[in-house]
C-alpha cells in the first residue's frame, strides 16, 4: 500500500497481512522556507499573508483498518 503527498516521499507500508491495523495521521506547518516566497509575492502582500498564517500541527485520531 503507497501513500503519496505531494511534495513529500511516497510512504509504503509492506509487506501487510490480514488483520487490524491502526493508521494516525500528522500534519505540521511551520514558517521555514517563507522568505523563499519572497521571490515570487511582493514582501507587502507576503507580510499581510504571513501575520494570518496558522501555524501548529494536528494528529487525527487512530482509525482501525482490517484486512481480510
Amino acid at each position: 500500500m503507497n501513500i503519496p503527498f505531494p511534495y513529500e516521499d511516497i510512504y509504503a507500508f509492506r509487506p501487510l497481512y490480514p488483520g487490524t491495523y491502526q493508521f494516525r495521521f500528522k500534519y505540521g506547518y511551520s514558517r521555514e522556507g517563507i522568505e523563499e516566497l519572497s521571490r515570487w509575492i511582493e514582501p507587502p502582500v507576503l507580510q499581510r499573508i504571513v501575520e494570518n498564517l496558522w501555524t501548529g500541527g494536528v494528529l487525527t485520531p487512530l482509525v482501525d483498518i482490517q484486512l481480510v
